[in-house]
């Protein structure tokens, strides 16, 4: 494997780990069973990087994607804490 692979699957598996450090904030608005076979799919992937080829373009629009997914997660775990809840209005019961 190339230095050039190596960094774009560093890069990659980067984005990926940043995601599934997310579950902690899934477990606390309680949306991870929402979400359990995505980040199960995301854990086995991980693993798998080093079978797969990238390349620059590849890479730049997963980060891109990544980037976004985390902006909207913002947003939507901050209104989602701003909302007290009653047991009758769980997401998940």
């Amino acid at each position: 494997m190339s230095n050039e692979e190596a960094a774009l699957r560093g890069r990659l598996k980067n984005c990926i780990k940043t995601i599934l450090e997310l579950e902690d904030e899934f477990l606390r608005a309680e949306l991870v069973l929402l979400f359990e076979r995505e980040f199960s799919e995301l854990k086995r992937q991980v693993e798998c990087l080093k079978s797969y080829s990238f390349n620059e373009e590849d890479v730049r629009r997963i980060e891109t994607a990544t980037d976004r997914f985390l902006l909207e997660l913002k947003f939507f775990l901050a209104a989602d804490y701003s909302q007290p809840r009653s047991d009758s209005s769980r997401i998940l019961q």
